[in-house]
């Protein structure tokens, strides 16, 4: 899996560092909230997504089961399920650890005309190889990728910040799209 990245500014972030300055008051301990190093704003995990609906649900019915039949196993792995839910996405938080839902940033419709390799959602893809040398905020914004249709070789994702080059990027017939290492990926098309 990629390093970690801040869904505010897209850098690396170093979780043992970010979470010196920050108190928890309501993130459940396995769970990540911290304050970005680079750009100072709140990320974190919350419990009310997907992938952690079904987790605590599957623990449930596990640790039911193990008491209903009288067996460790199922218990046993109600706590693989937990090491699960810990690598949910980042999201954007307040200092109330409360989830940021932004509707400033449509998603963006985008063909895929090369690809090297697979995208993943909720993966973090830079339109430029140079993003982690550059300040926060100095050049365009990476996308992260909602979905990936392979048959129709189409993507929907969205910036995660607002900047002047966003608009000059999606104005141009080809726009190479680069992982977190640095790596070409694809080739697309962003559709108006």
């Amino acid at each position: 899996m990629n390093k970690k990245r801040c869904p505010w500014c897209g850098k690396i972030i170093d979780y043992a560092s970010d979470r010196k300055n920050v108190i928890k008051k309501k993130t459940p301990r396995y769970l990540l909230f911290a304050r970005c190093g680079h750009c100072h704003n709140y990320y974190g995990q919350t419990t009310n997504s997907k992938r952690m609906t079904m987790c605590f649900c599957g623990i449930g019915l596990l640790v039911l089961m193990g008491v209903a039949f009288d067996n460790i196993i199922p218990m046993i792995l109600s706590v693989f399920l937990i090491l699960f839910a810990s690598f949910g996405p980042l999201e954007k938080m307040n200092e109330n650890e409360e989830k940021i839902i932004s509707d400033k940033f449509p998603q963006l419709k985008i063909i895929v005309l090369e690809t090297y390799s697979g995208f993943r959602r909720n993966e973090y893809y830079f339109l430029t190889d140079l993003f982690d040398n550059m300040p926060c905020f100095s050049v365009v914004s990476p996308i992260r990728i909602f979905s990936f249709d392979k048959r129709d070789n189409k993507l929907l994702a969205c910036f995660l910040y607002d900047h002047c080059q966003n608009i000059e990027y999606m104005d141009k017939d080809i726009v190479n799209v680069y992982n977190s290492k640095k790596k070409l990926v694809a080739k697309i098309k962003f559709i108006k």
